[in-house]
């Protein structure tokens, strides 16, 4: 195999390495959805490298719909992690209105190539992602070391991949016409879903920390 597709598979494959942590930690309250989330990309890779290795070229029906499931499990999970109102009801609005649009298209066309609403999960991650910080801003004093936070590792990863996939598909499409250019951008985006996972499980093997999100002893 070549370069591109080592890395094509390891880029798939990293995410067996938070969901296994994740069998283990599933029970920790308020980390069902992004267990959920999970199993959905693993099914989703797995049924995507069989079509790929049996020839089956039209597979998008697969990762169109991952897209909806995807864009439900995280922002579920993001919503369980904040506590100001109006951006729960804000948040659980976008995510019910996107997920009726997003099914209406791929009852449609599963097949086409939906740049729409991928580029619609991607920025609405992105800003329930910052919702998530400025509510862990406004309540910094209940968190006494970030760093041994969970969810800051995990929102952490969410934000560089989804905003770097982002911006990578903005420069591939838009601006950069250069072939070896577009392979770059390719590779990057294969690293960023390497290092989202990596975040991810960091956070997930923070969960068994005694002092995870201790609050501060007044």
């Amino acid at each position: 195999m070549s370069a591109e597709e080592w890395l094509r598979h390891l880029s798939a494959g990293s995410v067996l390495v938070p969901f296994g942590i994740s069998l283990y930690r599933f029970r920790a309250k308020g980390y069902g959805w992004l267990t959920a989330y999970l199993l959905v990309a693993v099914l989703a890779e797995a049924a995507g490298t069989y079509t790929y290795f049996s020839g089956y070229a039209d597979n998008l029906f697969v990762y169109n719909l991952f897209t909806i499931g995807e864009l439900t499990c995280l922002g579920l999970f993001l919503r369980t992690l904040v506590r100001t109102s109006w951006m729960r009801k804000g948040m659980l609005g976008a995510i019910l209105a996107f997920d009726l649009a997003a099914a209406v298209r791929y009852v449609r066309d599963p097949y086409g190539y939906d740049n729409v609403t991928w580029g619609l999960s991607n920025a609405l991650l992105i800003v329930f992602v910052l919702l998530f910080f400025v509510d862990l801003l406004r309540r910094s004093d209940e968190v006494e070391r970030l760093g041994q936070y969970p969810p800051f590792w995990i929102a952490s990863g969410m934000l560089l991949f989804f905003s770097g996939t982002m911006l990578t598909y903005f420069f591939g499409t838009y601006v950069i016409q250069n072939y070896r250019l577009l392979g770059d951008l390719w590779r990057l985006g294969r690293w960023l879903n390497i290092l989202f996972h990596l975040l991810v499980s960091i956070g997930l093997l923070k969960i068994s920390l005694p002092d995870t999100a201790r609050p501060v002893r007044r």
